[in-house]
């Protein structure tokens, strides 16, 4: 509260205060952000009192709080001893202390242990990671807040020491800092103080000498505080060579020794003060360094949204139907005038009930769990540790350490009440639980694009990365070479030459079915679009049924918004080749495309165009059923004692370069479409743009001149419809082959002189011939090749794929599933035992926050799901493979129930109605099985390996559905799914292969499978 008073009227002077130097700090929650000298006016009625240490110019200093006035930055070291059982108190630590820059020696982290990073760093920090995977403890963290520009160094590896170095950018000034961890040298691992000597000298002579002012921090385990030590005065010797200083003079370690150090060059002067406090996390004290340079502001983010969940939605789709402009819409407008009216109205009624709010924030931490009890304990934690820190008595430690771990206590409460009441709230909602426990489990990455430029030059610069990179591809091609080009079949069945027109139910049953994402391009969000489908309905079976008829695609539809992502979390963002471009379109274009698509796939499946042996975007189609074809092939040649040649060709950017007016000439001339179908197939094709889009911030448009649209319903299958000449050539040189979208895989047997192999190296030749022709680039160092034997061959060794010879492997990745040159399928099982612990680890270590739906949720989408992926490739493995999976679904049915490992696990089992994995396996094989004898639309290649038995002449067993048995020559020919598909499908009873549907067999399946395995 102000009040106006004329201060003459006072016989005592005034005082004013700034810049007091006894300062104390205000908490970070209070809002203090930026230093400011803010002046205290002082007046008062009685006579003046006599200057005392508390009473000086006249004023009692007892009635005034000191403000911080920090206006430099803070760096924070400490040796934590595991940072896992300390996750909360470390949390608050940084948030407390307002650190600037923190770093953690000795994390004892792991890789699996990234998601309780989550946990450790608050909202607007960021990190430097590096752990130590194959031995204990060690572990080095850079914890620092977002305003300061941090990067991480390239720096060499040593074996007495593990560091990390940074490069900071702090307004004007660069810091190189570096943090240490020297373990203690030991008989187990063998190292020295001589080596550490060495390794050091070497260090420091090419850091020395670096640009930018230099601190090297971190624990030396090297006791500085007794400098008679011969060791010591070694160590000493060789920093004062290098003109560096070591600030550190008080004991950091519970034992009195000074073991965590701070070195920086003489010249340098960016060291203003050090303090060692103990907080008593560990047994290493904390080290503060006030650093000589000026403290950088707040991250503040610029907000962009509309209050859509308060918006009248009633009063808006009243809007809607009132709108003339909006209902007028019929098909005698041009298809661009109805979907201009449709964004200008459906924006500007957005804009009339939910506008458009800009807001800047200031990005703190996120404490919404964050109550009164917490507040008030921390309160008397700190009057704990004053009162401690100025008797020295230890009764006053332990109050002290005794209040300190109450209140970790009660912020691990609320923590986890806060988080199973968001969990409760969100018990409905599949997505909104997922959303939650993927902020739990995934580690939060301190960086996901390059560092040092805007957001509007990031945007620019990826939008060129993304284009230079097509057209380089391009330009490595020279179509004038004669004899590349393979003529195309000419169709001769049933033409598309026009697109029908849809219904307005039909129309709703697609965006009924579709997700409810939204795209920046969207006039309205999806959700809003479905609750007024009623409403907008006639108006968006218009726009559809006009594009098809006048075979238009306006521009407004044919634009894409692309987001760069990290192809693999652990990829450097600083390279751009580690991001893939992910295109979002617009709902309405989509639309469109989906219901184009469903025309053009009937025409397909009608005419048969569709290649027999390319599993990619077709119904009952998938990778696991490309992969039980290709695996029972070479199960098959390995059971007659032959060897088998698999190569997996890879593609570069292969939706990319498409010519599209080649795309236009397959689709008319192999693939039947002309008139108005093949005009619409053009316009939608020709004239396309892409704005690369970070944080709302878009680059420049960019024309797309090549390939088919990235994200899209009709790319993937305008890319098949492409590439159907492969198959042509594969079957010319007799070859057996699979296609998955862009995954060509060949595989043929072959003999000791070499025939096969030959034959095989011309196929690849004419393919990278068509290839080249066709404008897709063969990427000959990313192709593979193995042979597969019963036992090790050394006939072969590689491949010639175009000038390169391809060495083989002793295993490939194929679709997902690691197959060795034996097919043992150990590396198999080993890999989906590691994925599985993975994550059994993360949900167990979050266990405690979830409810048993919940967590049986998370199993089934994380560990459940790779022990099915594919399962039917494990059908024969020996026993001791399959118990190594039994025992993840063990794990995970303990994690579920919280059982421990003393209570047998049968009945557990049964309790959550799970098959055991050998069940599982049947299942899926008699599931494929079923759909091959009923569902039309299965995969033909499956359907020709099995075959119903039909009796020469009248039995019993005719009735059966038995299907003919197939011979094998040895135990692992039993393997292939020509031999477990009848195996399996006839020991069966008959009521279960009668179900009338997929869905019923499914049910009446496991009911049988359940009561085998459980003697029910």
């Amino acid at each position: 509260m102000t009040r106006s008073m004329n201060c003459d009227q006072f016989s005592v002077p005034i005082g004013v205060i700034t810049n007091h130097p006894n300062t104390t700090r205000r908490g970070y929650r209070g809002g203090k952000q930026w230093p400011k000298k803010i002046k205290t006016l002082i007046t008062c009625h009685h006579k003046p009192v006599l200057t005392t240490k508390t009473n000086t110019e006249s004023i009692n200093r007892n009635n005034l709080v000191n403000i911080n006035l920090k206006v430099s930055p803070t760096l924070c070291l400490l040796n934590s001893r595991s940072v896992k059982n300390k996750i909360n108190n470390l949390y608050e630590y940084i948030i407390d202390n307002d650190l600037d820059i923190f770093i953690i020696t000795e994390t004892w982290l792991k890789d699996k242990d990234d998601f309780l990073l989550n946990q450790l760093i608050p909202d607007n920090y960021g990190y430097e990671l590096m752990n130590r995977n194959f031995k204990k403890g060690g572990g080095i963290i850079n914890i620092f807040k977002k305003s300061i520009d941090c990067k991480r160094v390239a720096s060499p590896k040593f074996t007495s020491f593990e560091h990390m170095a940074i490069s900071v950018k702090v307004r004007n000034e660069t810091l190189v800092i570096i943090s240490i961890y020297r373990p203690p040298p030991s008989k187990s691992n063998g190292l020295t103080f001589d080596l550490f000597m060495s390794e050091f000298c070497s260090f420091v002579s090419d850091k020395a000498i670096d640009s930018g002012k230099l601190i090297i921090l971190g624990d030396f385990n090297i006791h500085v505080d007794k400098p008679d030590e011969e060791n010591v005065s070694k160590f000493m010797h060789l920093l004062e060579s290098f003109n560096l200083q070591q600030h550190i003079t008080k004991p950091t370690h519970t034992q009195n020794h000074t073991l965590d150090l701070v070195i920086t060059r003489e010249t340098d002067a960016i060291i203003k003060s050090t303090e060692v406090v103990n907080h008593l996390i560990s047994d290493h004290y904390s080290i503060f360094c006030e650093l000589d340079i000026l403290k950088p502001g707040p991250v503040k983010r610029l907000l962009t949204a509309r209050k859509t969940k308060t918006m009248d939605i009633e009063g808006f789709r009243a809007a809607m139907r009132k709108n003339e402009q909006l209902q007028g819409i019929t098909s005698q407008n041009s298809m661009s005038e109805q979907v201009e009216v449709y964004d200008k109205v459906l924006t500007d009624l957005l804009n009339d009930y939910a506008p458009l709010l800009t807001k800047t924030i200031t990005i703190r931490p996120n404490t919404k769990w964050y109550n009164d009890e917490i507040r008030h304990s921390k309160r008397l934690r700190r009057k704990a540790e004053k009162k401690w820190r100025k008797s020295k008595l230890e009764i006053d430690r332990q109050i002290y350490n005794s209040t300190r771990t109450n209140t970790n206590n009660l912020i691990a409460a609320a923590k986890k009440q806060h988080f199973q009441q968001q969990l409760k709230d969100n018990k409905r909602n599949t997505k909104g639980i997922f959303k939650i426990t993927n902020k739990l489990l995934q580690s939060t990455h301190s960086s996901n694009f390059p560092s040092g430029q805007t957001t509007q030059q990031l945007t620019q610069t990826f939008s060129d990365f993304f284009d230079n990179k097509v057209s380089s591809i391009r330009d490595q091609f020279d179509n004038n070479q004669p004899g590349l080009n393979h003529p195309d079949e000419t169709f001769t069945g049933h033409m598309l030459n026009q697109f029908k027109p849809v219904s307005e139910s039909e129309i709703k049953t697609l965006i009924s079915s579709s997700t409810s994402k939204s795209c920046s391009l969207d006039p309205i969000p999806t959700w809003l679009l479905k609750t007024g489908l009623d409403d907008l309905l006639p108006v968006i079976t218009s726009i559809v049924n006009t594009s098809l008829s006048t075979s238009e695609v306006p521009p407004s539809l044919k634009s894409a918004l692309v987001n760069p992502l990290l192809k693999k979390p652990t990829l450097d963002p600083n390279i751009l080749k580690n991001f893939r471009p992910v295109s979002n379109l617009s709902f309405i274009s989509k639309l469109i495309e989906k219901v184009v698509a469903e025309q053009f796939c009937h025409h397909l499946e009608e005419n048969c165009l569709g290649a027999k042996f390319q599993s990619a975007y077709r119904k009952c189609h998938s990778t696991e059923s490309a992969l039980v074809r290709v695996y029972n092939d070479v199960v098959s040649s390995i059971d007659k004692n032959r060897t088998v040649a698999l190569v997996l060709l890879d593609l570069s950017a292969a939706f990319d370069t498409i010519d599209q007016s080649m795309l236009l000439k397959r689709l008319s001339s192999r693939l039947g479409v002309n008139g108005a179908a093949l005009d619409w197939f053009r316009s939608y094709l020709t004239g396309r743009k892409q704005e690369v889009i970070i944080d709302g911030i878009r680059s420049k448009p960019k024309c797309l001149r090549y390939g088919v649209p990235q994200g899209s319903v009709l790319g993937p299958l305008l890319f098949t419809s492409y590439t159907t000449p492969v198959a042509d050539i594969m079957r010319r040189h007799d070859l057996d082959h699979h296609m998955y979208a862009d995954d060509t895989q060949l595989y043929v047997e072959v003999d000791a002189n070499n025939k096969n192999l030959a034959k095989l190296e011309a196929c690849i030749e004419d393919l990278r011939n068509w290839m080249k022709s066709n404008f897709l680039k063969l990427n000959d160092d990313k192709t593979e090749a193995i042979f597969f034997s019963k036992t090790k061959l050394s006939l072969h060794n590689s491949v010639l794929v175009g000038d390169v010879h391809i060495e083989t492997t002793d295993y490939v990745r194929n679709l997902g599933v690691l197959l060795d040159e034996n097919l043992k399928m150990k590396r198999h099982v080993s890999t989906i035992c590691k994925k599985a612990n993975f994550h059994l680890y993360r949900i167990g270590r979050i266990r405690n926050l979830l409810d048993t739906d919940t967590t049986k949720l998370l199993i089934n989408a994380f560990v459940t799901s790779a022990l099915d992926y594919s399962n039917s490739l494990l059908y024969g493995l020996p026993s001791y493979l399959i118990h190594q999976l039994q025992s993840i679904q063990n794990k995970a049915a303990r994690i579920i129930t919280r059982t421990n490992i003393r209570q047998h696990i049968t009945p557990i089992l049964a309790d959550l109605h799970w098959l055991p994995i050998n069940y599982r396996i049947c299942f899926k094989i008699n599931t494929l099985t079923y759909n091959c004898l009923n569902n039309p639309d299965s995969p033909a290649y499956l359907k020709d390996l099995i075959h119903l038995y039909i009796p020469q002449r009248s039995l019993r067993s005719s009735n059966q559905l038995q299907l003919k048995a197939h011979k094998t020559n040895t135990k692992f020919g039993e393997r292939a799914f020509c031999f477990a598909s009848p195996q399996e499908w006839n020991k069966l009873p008959l009521s279960i292969k009668q179900s009338c549907s997929a869905s019923s067999f499914k049910k009446n399946l496991k009911t049988h499978y359940f009561n085998m395995a459980y003697n029910q």
